[in-house]
């Protein structure tokens, strides 16, 4: 899957002021636009708007994240394959494109990949010293996150809590129960999910944990042993009772990702042994032929 340590992909949700003006003084002396952009490739800050005729840039400006189809074709072309395997600045190139790209990649002080920055050449083709201005620009931004403290969002929050849980470290008088368990409805599902046989995307887990939550407005999605697990609910002990998994089984059926269900339940605190359940039954499935969703426990695919 290409990844590496995932579990504060999202540290840089909250810009500080001086990264954010670091950008900006990059885009006046450079003479090209910038972006900045988490490992889930959401968009974290960007400079001037005006890349009016390339639609990457549009796309990422006016959903705040890239499509799914669009990290197929960034993989396709094997831009995250050279982001992966270097840590120097990669020149993306490709027909699709209407002006070339250049990527670099921040890390945080232990090596934590945090995101990238990536540069438009849309008002002047780049120059031989722009790639060593934009290492250096890295370096002086993962520093300002250092010294500027920021600390893991929500969702790297949540991640934690899911884990405590599924551990059985958590109280249940643990406020963060009730916050999880407000919006959903009465009989709760748990699903493992493990994307290792869809090859065409290599990318960190928080990427698709992300991409998961945006196919239902009821899944709550985390990261946990390698799988990225959904929380579900439906008004019934019947999962497919208002169709809540018809949006995660048909993704999964056309990207073969292999995901286990347990059965339902309605306490959250009980969660621990039915997240179990959830991994026999995708145990099970990573055991069959490729092409068949979501396993249920103790019922076969779904």
């Amino acid at each position: 899957m290409g990844e590496t340590k995932d579990s504060a992909s999202a540290v840089l949700d909250v810009l500080a002021e001086e990264p954010r003006r670091l950008l900006e003084q990059a885009y006046v002396r450079l003479g090209n636009p910038f972006v900045m952009i988490d490992t889930s490739y959401n968009l974290l800050y960007h400079t001037e708007n005006r890349v009016g005729d390339d639609p990457i840039w549009n796309e990422l400006v006016a959903l705040g994240r890239f499509s799914h189809e669009t990290v197929d074709f960034f993989n396709e072309a094997r831009f995250i394959q050279a982001f992966a395997d270097s840590e120097a600045v990669a020149l993306m190139q490709n027909d699709r494109l209407p002006y070339d790209r250049a990527c670099a990649t921040l890390f945080d002080e232990a090596g934590l990949q945090l995101g990238s920055i990536v540069a438009v050449a849309c008002y002047r083709p780049f120059a031989e010293g722009d790639f060593a201005e934009m290492a250096l620009l890295c370096e002086q931004i993962a520093g300002a996150v250092y010294r500027g403290g920021c600390q893991p969002s929500e969702r790297v929050y949540y991640d934690a809590f899911l884990s405590d849980l599924l551990a059985g470290r958590t109280s249940p008088a643990d406020p963060a129960l009730a916050a999880v368990r407000a919006d959903l409805k009465d009989y709760l599902f748990l699903l493992a999910a493990d994307v290792s046989r869809y090859e065409r995307t290599l990318t960190h887990l928080a990427y698709f944990r992300d991409l998961f939550a945006r196919l239902g407005a009821g899944y709550k999605c985390y990261l946990h042993l390698d799988n990225v697990v959904v929380l579900t609910s439906a008004p019934t002990p019947d999962p497919e009772a208002d169709g809540a998994l018809k949006p995660l089984n048909d993704f999964f059926l056309r990207y073969n990702i292999v995901a286990g269900l347990s059965g339902a339940f309605q306490n959250l605190s009980d969660a621990r042994p039915y997240f179990r359940q959830a991994l026999f039954a995708l145990n099970r499935g990573m055991s069959e032929p490729a092409g068949r969703g979501i396993f249920k426990y103790g019922n076969g695919p779904g």
